[in-house]
């Protein structure tokens, strides 16, 4: 899907950054085309969040901001909230 994925966690909030994604071109052709077109990168984060911890806690993560420094090329930071589950 990328060249580089880098996932750094400072306390609640996660970083990513994604270097050379093969989906960002194909969204901004949508785009351009009048097709409202959406990265699904959060999806596949919260889903592998949610696989990976699932049977432990509740997770729920909320895009905190997000940059586009090229096509193919931006930064995320997500705040990713964990509950032990009872």
């Amino acid at each position: 899907m990328a060249d580089t994925i880098e996932m750094t966690r400072d306390g609640e909030n996660l970083y990513l950054r994604i270097m050379a994604c093969a989906l960002c071109p194909l969204n901004s052709e949508l785009c351009k085309s009048g097709v409202e077109a959406g990265c699904i990168v959060p999806g596949i984060l919260l889903f592998s969040l949610r696989k990976t911890f699932e049977k432990n806690f509740w997770v729920s993560a909320k895009a905190v901001k997000f940059k586009k420094t090229d096509v193919g090329d931006c930064d995320w930071v997500f705040y990713v909230k964990l509950e032990p589950r009872r």
